[in-house]
C-alpha cells in the first residue's frame, strides 16, 4: 500500500496535532512619545494623550479603547474618552486623543485600555498648583 500526501496536507496535519508551533499572537501598546508624557495637570485643562497600536494578532483586529482618569487610591474613575478602529495584519496605528482632565485629587492616573486585549498603559499626574 503506498500513501501519497504534500507537503500541504502533512503540515495541516501536524498543525491539527499542534506538532509544529503556531505564530504568537499579541497587540502592543505604547505611548507613542513616553519622554513627552505630562506630569502635571490642572482640572479642565485638555492634554492629548499619544498611543499607538501595533497588530501582531495574525489577522485583521477591531480594537475598541477607553481613555480614563483613576483618582490616587484608584476608587473614582471618570471615562474621558472612547473609540475604535480596525488594523490589519502587522498594521500601525498612532492615535492622538485630546482629554478635559477632571479634578480627582492631588495626583491622578490617566490610563488607555484596549477592552478587547486587556492590554493597558498609564501615566501619573500631578495636580499642578498643589
Amino acid at each position: 500500500m503506498t500513501v501519497v500526501a504534500t507537503q500541504n496536507q502533512i503540515a495541516a496535519q501536524l498543525h491539527a496535532w499542534k506538532l509544529l508551533p503556531e505564530p504568537e499572537r499579541l497587540t502592543e501598546l505604547y505611548f507613542t512619545n513616553q519622554p513627552a508624557l505630562p506630569t502635571t495637570y490642572l482640572p479642565g485643562d485638555v492634554q492629548a494623550v499619544a498611543f499607538s497600536v501595533h497588530n501582531l494578532e495574525q489577522t485583521s483586529t477591531r480594537y475598541s479603547y477607553v481613555i480614563s482618569q483613576l483618582n490616587e487610591k484608584g476608587d473614582q474613575t471618570v471615562v474621558l474618552a472612547r473609540g475604535n478602529f480596525t488594523l490589519g495584519k502587522n498594521h500601525y496605528k498612532a492615535a492622538t486623543v485630546p482629554v478635559i482632565l477632571t479634578d480627582l485629587g492631588s495626583r491622578s492616573l490617566v490610563r488607555v485600555a484596549l477592552t478587547n486585549t486587556d492590554d493597558t498603559i498609564s501615566y501619573w499626574n500631578e495636580k499642578g498648583g498643589v
